[in-house]
């Protein structure tokens, strides 16, 4: 599905694209001008990086920092606001806890 994006341009809307499952790269391949991602609250330097080497064409070193990504996305799977506060912590900015219903991340 397409949609007004970015500045005019054309955004793409695909669940497989969205879902956070480390896809970045292939969404902008396909003509995303950006995405939105948990992670990028935690590491939003790693993620911005990924979308310059994307844009420079440097498609490898871009999916190699995507790697890095996925393993940090797929530890908080099910776990995601507890997850973006526990990274934020690591990083020293106190979030706080989830609101409830949400868990904070088992020890």
């Amino acid at each position: 599905m397409l949609a007004e994006g970015c500045l005019g341009q054309p955004l793409i809307l695909h669940a497989d694209l969205l879902e956070g499952q480390g896809r970045l790269v292939e969404a902008l391949e396909a003509g995303a001008c950006g995405g939105i991602l948990a992670v990028a609250q935690v590491l939003p330097e790693l993620c911005v990086r990924i979308r310059t080497l994307q844009q420079q064409g440097k498609r490898a070193e871009a999916e190699a920092l995507q790697e890095h990504l996925r393993h940090l996305t797929r530890a908080w799977r099910g776990w995601t606001i507890a997850g973006v506060k526990a990274g934020l912590a690591m990083r020293g900015v106190q979030a706080g806890v989830p609101r409830r219903p949400l868990e904070p991340l088992p020890a």
